[in-house]
């Protein structure tokens, strides 16, 4: 809640709203004061929602590795006139979207751990477009895991760099994929709020984060 109550420092009542834990209904007031105290945006249009959206989308998976175009495109039906939402108090949208991530998550954990099984080779020469503003998101499943696969020889090779063994490598990276497991399922209600409100104030200033 640091990022709304500190924009929001000069109005009492928004952060009395807040302080004690978000909840739909107060989106819609925040995402007006964020407006109001703003030089460009004072409207909620649909060039704004479609800049919230991209920022939405980046902050789910910010370096491509989990969604697959067709989830984006999910999610952007399921997120299609999210200021509407916000402004009749549905919120739907944010656990429907969670639930894609989880699943996308997990899927790209199982992978990691059968390609870091017994047959795998590290190569050292691999080669592929780490900064996820120069690609594209994966067209479907199998252009994801392969794009993942290079992804985990960057890995293994930055932990053999500092002289660790393969083994223990190969266990660091599958410890990583159960981590961001984890951390996606504990995922709280006002992680949420605060995630798409974060978004909000993103897309309003993409460069300034």
């Amino acid at each position: 809640l640091a990022l709304v109550a500190g924009t929001f420092a000069t109005s009492s009542v928004a952060f009395a709203q807040v302080k004690d834990g978000l909840e739909c209904r107060y989106l819609t007031v925040i995402e007006q004061g964020f407006l109001a105290n703003h030089v460009k945006y004072s409207t909620r249009d649909a060039e704004l929602q479609t800049r919230v959206i991209e920022q939405y989308l980046k902050r789910l998976d910010p370096s491509k590795i989990y969604l697959t175009q067709a989830d984006v495109d999910q999610i952007k039906k399921i997120t299609n006139n999210v200021f509407e939402k916000t402004k009749n108090k549905d919120c739907a949208f944010l656990d429907q979207t969670q639930k894609i991530v989880l699943e996308r998550v997990k899927d790209r954990a199982e992978f990691a751990k059968r390609y870091l099984g017994k047959d795998f080779k590290f190569e050292p020469n691999t080669e592929f477009t780490f900064d996820p503003e120069k690609k594209a998101w994966p067209k479907d499943t199998a252009e994801a895991n392969d794009y993942l696969k290079k992804y985990i020889q960057f890995q293994i090779g930055n932990y053999m760099a500092t002289d660790m063994k393969m083994d223990e490598a190969k266990k660091n990276v599958i410890k990583n994929y159960d981590r961001a497991v984890k951390r996606t399922q504990d995922t709280t209600q006002d992680d949420l709020f605060s995630g798409y409100l974060d978004s909000f104030a993103r897309g309003l200033d993409p460069h300034s984060s």
